[in-house]
């Protein structure tokens, strides 16, 4: 028998879990170019919802859905980083 993890991920758009901040990209080639652009910041909840304990666990996002359903184009698809180690895999539950 197989046991499965069910994990449920929140993310909140408002402070103290989401942070915009001003960026800036300099490129030097061929000639000097700056653009400045916007990124976001998250802090992200993801609670287990089952008995099972989670182990080895690793997020990866893949892609960012608004509430209205509406699908984010400007995102790159990522393994996200747990906070509280250095790994991106957690030993945790």
């Amino acid at each position: 028998m197989v046991l499965q993890t069910k994990l449920q991920l929140e993310a909140m758009v408002r402070r103290p879990d989401a942070e915009k901040v001003g960026r800036q990209a300099i490129t030097h080639s061929p000639t000097l170019t700056v653009a400045v652009f916007e990124a976001w910041f998250f802090r992200l909840a993801i609670s287990n919802l089952s008995n099972t304990p989670a182990r080895d666990v690793q997020v990866y996002l893949k892609r960012i859905e608004k509430v209205d359903g509406t699908v984010v184009e400007k995102f790159t698809p990522m393994h996200l980083r747990w906070t509280n180690t250095t790994s991106s895999h957690a030993k945790c539950c």
